[in-house]
């Protein structure tokens, strides 16, 4: 509930450029999309220890809602005008602030962690099916992984892929008006990103419960295996 506070203030923020510095918008905002990340981490930490043999479809159907989760504003924004006073723009942003803040802390109501020693599925099913146990008897901690070169492009691999579709997204209309197509096809190829990408996420979380996290990881990132040589250890 917290988190969809500062959450909701750092999208309301955006409505006062004309009374506050950009620094400080700037901050604010960033704070904002700091503490959407706790959201993102108590839904994704608590659906985990309610569906334990599902994590993968899971965390893909969490993770797919951010992305779904936007399109509903995508038609409100692009439908206003270049004319139109600012106030219309700040009009957008409360309205954006009050549903987003307002779920965030409504849904923080309901949001617990299961009853002690919760399982979802038999131990005796667990035990056969490989799936289900941990990749690895080791498990590392935070400290650990960072000290691995495999964490830093995992976490290069993110962030590229979240820069290319945020900026894609960003700029589809000036794209589309660039090769003269119309702004109604620059917001369907903007609603199409956000719903292809979110099913991709519950796609392949729903493979990862099926076949294993190893070996969807080894599907989706076969096809870069040039650029990572066997002897680097990252195959």
């Amino acid at each position: 509930m917290v988190a969809g506070i500062f959450a909701g203030i750092g999208i309301l923020i955006c409505a006062y450029g004309q009374t506050f510095s950009y620094a400080t918008i700037l901050i604010v905002w960033c704070i904002g999309c700091f503490f959407c990340g706790f959201v993102y981490n108590a839904a994704v930490t608590t659906c985990n220890k309610w569906f334990p043999d599902h994590r993968n479809i899971t965390i893909g159907i969490i993770s797919a809602a951010f992305s779904w989760g936007a399109i509903p504003f995508i038609f409100p924004i692009r439908d206003i005008s270049e004319t139109a006073p600012d106030s219309t723009f700040f009009n957008v942003i409360y309205f954006m602030t009050v549903i987003i803040g307002g779920v965030i802390i409504v849904t923080g109501f309901f949001m617990k962690d299961p009853p002690r020693g919760w399982t979802y599925f038999a131990r005796s099913a667990a035990a056969k099916n490989p799936i289900f146990k941990r990749p690895c008897e080791k498990q590392y901690s935070m400290g650990e992984a960072m000290r691995t070169w495999q964490f830093w492009v995992l976490i290069a691999s993110f962030v590229l892929a979240s820069s290319a579709g945020l900026t894609f997204i960003s700029n589809s209309i000036k794209f589309a008006s660039a090769f003269h197509f119309s702004v109604t096809a620059g917001t369907v190829v903007t609603v199409g990103i956000a719903v292809t990408s979110g099913l991709s996420r519950v796609v392949g979380g729903w493979v990862a419960d099926k076949i294993g996290v190893d070996r969807t990881m080894t599907v989706f990132l076969y096809p870069l295996r040039p650029f990572f040589p066997r002897r680097a250890g990252f195959w």
